[in-house]
This record gives C-alpha cells, structure tokens and sequence, in this order.
C-alpha cells in the first residue's frame, strides 16, 4: 500500500528524493521512470521513510509501526524563501 501511495504522486518525467532516519547512509534521488522497483527496494529497509517531491509539493512518510501520512500539494512559494 505504502509502494502505490507513493507511486500515485510521481508525475511522469518528474524527479524524487528519500530520506531514511536509521539505516540509510544517505538520500536517494530517482524518477519515474524506475519508480517501483526503488520505492519497494527502499521500504524494505526497516527505518522510517521519506519520500519528497523535487518541486517540495508533497510528501509521503512511511513509519516502522506501519503509519503512512501524506501531504500533497504543500503552500510553498520559492519567491517567499527569498524574501520576493
């Protein structure tokens, strides 16, 4: 469910990054186009899992207990970031 969830959100062409909190020594960058097959190698890693648009305009979070929160479509305006 979590692998699906995930793969909703990835719009063709577009790009993805994963952070893990325990294991993972370091982020991973993919596309869509290898999509499933790295989003369920990933979630076999027992940490907590995020996954994050390149755009920023969702995430998805996969917890160990078995959570899976979502945001999508987050406020965020990169004028704002640089005071514009």
């Amino acid at each position: 469910m979590a692998s699906r969830e995930v793969c909703q959100h990835i719009h063709p062409g577009s790009v993805v990054e994963h952070v893990g909190d325990g294991l993972s020594p370091y982020g991973v960058r993919f596309t869509s186009d290898n999509a499933h097959s790295v989003v369920a190698a990933l979630l076999e890693i027992p940490e907590h899992h995020y996954f994050v648009a390149e755009d920023r305009s969702w995430i998805v979070v996969v917890t160990m207990e078995g959570d899976l929160d979502v945001v999508d479509q987050l406020p965020f305006d990169r004028r704002d970031r640089n005071g514009n």
